[in-house]
């Protein structure tokens, strides 16, 4: 695994941890 898989890596991390937290705040709205 190179830089490129790492940079991957820890991009998929924020996408991930980005929803996580997008779910908490809105998942109120829509319920």
């Amino acid at each position: 695994v190179g830089a490129i898989g790492n940079l991957t890596f820890v991009l998929c991390i924020i996408i991930f941890i980005f929803a996580v937290m997008g779910m908490q705040l809105f998942g109120k709205n829509y319920t």
